[in-house]
C-alpha cells in the first residue's frame, strides 16, 4: 500500500478548484494502473470531497490546531500532518500540495521512496542564493550553525516542500524536521520554516531526491491563469456532472497568456525608456490587457493584473529603477480605487508595490 495524501482546510473555494484538478490529474494514471496507490484527503470540517476519487479522512478543529502549532504557524501541518499519516498508515506517504499537476504516473515518485530514501519536489538552491538569505544568515549566526542538532550553513540546500515523500522507517527524519521547524519558529516568523526544516533534516538523515519531472508545482508563475481555467472547467458541477468530469479526459492547462499585438507594440515602445527589458514589456502588456478585459471578463482581467504585478515583483525583483509608475497609472494608489472590477486583495498588493517603488526612488534621490 502507498498513500498519496492531500490536505485541505479553511474556506477558500480556489483551493478546492486546485485540489479537483490535481486529484483528477493523478487519478487518470491510476485508472488503468492503480499500483496499490490510495489517494487520501485530510479534510478539515466541511471540506470533505465525496465527488472526487479520494478517501476522505475527517480532521477535527482540535487536530488542525495542534498541527498548526496552536494556530501560530499554518504551514506546520506539512510536517505534523505527515508524521500522523505515517503513524496511521504504516506505509510510504507522499504528502502533496493541491496546487500541483501530475504529468506522469504517481508511481514514479513512490519508486524513489524507501528506507533511507526521501523525496521533495525540486531543488531551489543554496540558502546564500535565496531571496530570504538575510534571515537565514541571522539564524545561522544566532544558532552558531546548528538547529536541533542538524547543521545549517550558507551552502545548505533549500528544496521545495510542495511534495514530501517518506517511508515509515524514516519517521525519525520527520521528527527531526519537526524539531528543526520548532527551533526556527522560536527565533523567527519566517513562513518557510517547515520547508527549511524538511530540507535540512531529510538531506542530513536520508538520501534526498526530487520529482519535478513527475509533478508540476505551480505555486508561482501561472497560478492565477491556471485557477481561471479551472474555474471554467469546474464551476458549479454537481452530481452526475462531476461523475462525467472524472471519466472525461482532463483538459490540459495552458501556460501562455498572449496579449493583443497592439498592446505588445505599445508596451515595447514604453519599455525603451526603461532599457527594453522583455520582462518589462510583458508586465506592461499584462497591465494593458487587464484594462482591456475588465468590462467583459473581470476574472480574466484580474489574472492579467496579477500577472503584471508578479512580473514586476518577482521577475524584476529589487530592480525597481526601470519601473515607471506612469506606465501603470490606473493601478497606482491615486487611481486604483476606481478599478471596481479588481479584487480587494489585489488592489492592496498593487498599492503596497507602488509605494515600495516610490519609497525606493525617494531613498535613492536623498543619497
Amino acid at each position: 500500500m502507498k498513500i498519496l495524501l492531500y490536505q485541505i482546510y479553511g474556506t477558500q473555494s480556489v483551493y478546492h478548484l486546485e485540489l479537483t484538478y490535481s486529484v483528477l490529474s493523478a487519478a487518470r494514471f491510476l485508472k488503468d494502473d492503480p499500483d496499490d496507490i490510495r489517494i487520501c484527503l485530510l479534510a478539515g470540517p466541511g471540506n470533505e470531497r465525496p465527488d472526487l476519487p479520494v478517501e476522505n479522512i475527517p480532521v477535527s478543529d482540535e487536530t488542525l490546531n495542534r498541527w498548526q502549532m496552536g494556530g501560530s504557524y499554518n504551514h506546520a501541518i506539512q510536517a505534523l500532518g505527515l508524521k500522523d499519516a505515517l503513524d496511521q498508515f504504516k506505509a510510504p506517504v507522499v504528502l502533496i500540495d493541491s496546487d500541483t499537476v501530475f504529468h506522469k504516473h504517481p508511481k514514479h515518485i513512490f519508486d524513489r521512496i524507501g528506507p533511507g530514501r526521501t523525496v521533495m519536489h525540486t531543488r531551489e538552491g543554496t540558502l546564500r542564493d535565496g531571496f530570504e538569505w538575510a534571515e537565514w544568515d541571522r539564524i545561522i549566526q544566532q544558532t552558531q550553525g546548528s538547529l536541533a542538532g542538524i547543521d545549517i550553513t550558507p551552502d545548505s540546500v533549500m528544496y521545495n516542500a510542495g511534495v514530501l515523500g517518506v517511508h515509515p522507517q524514516d519517521i525519525g527524519a520527520v521528527d527531526d524536521a519537526i524539531a528543526v521547524m520548532q527551533s526556527v519558529r522560536d527565533i523567527s516568523t519566517v513562513f518557510t520554516a517547515v520547508q527549511l526544516a524538511t530540507s535540512l533534516a531529510f538531506a542530513a538523515r536520508t538520501d534526498l531526491s526530487v520529482c519535478d519531472d513527475v509533478v508540476e508545482h505551480y505555486w508561482a508563475g501561472p497560478r492565477a491563469f491556471y485557477q481561471y481555467q479551472m474555474k471554467q472547467m469546474f464551476n458549479g458541477p454537481t452530481g452526475a456532472e462531476r461523475d462525467r468530469q472524472q471519466d472525461a479526459a482532463l483538459a490540459p492547462l495552458s501556460t501562455q497568456l498572449t496579449g493583443k499585438l497592439s498592446h505588445r507594440l505599445i508596451a515595447r515602445m514604453k519599455s525603451l525608456r526603461s532599457g527594453g527589458d522583455p520582462r518589462y514589456v510583458y508586465a506592461v502588456t499584462a497591465y494593458l490587457s487587464a484594462l482591456d478585459r475588465c468590462d467583459d471578463d473581470p476574472d480574466l482581467a484580474n489574472v492579467w493584473a496579477t500577472t503584471a504585478l508578479n512580473i514586476l515583483q518577482w521577475g524584476l525583483g529589487d530592480n525597481t529603477a526601470q519601473v515607471r509608475l506612469k506606465d501603470f497609472e490606473h493601478f497606482t494608489p491615486e487611481r486604483i480605487g476606481q478599478q471596481g472590477w479588481m479584487q480587494p486583495s489585489l488592489k492592496q498588493k498593487w498599492t503596497d508595490y507602488c509605494r515600495k517603488v516610490e519609497d525606493s526612488r525617494l531613498s535613492k534621490s536623498a543619497q
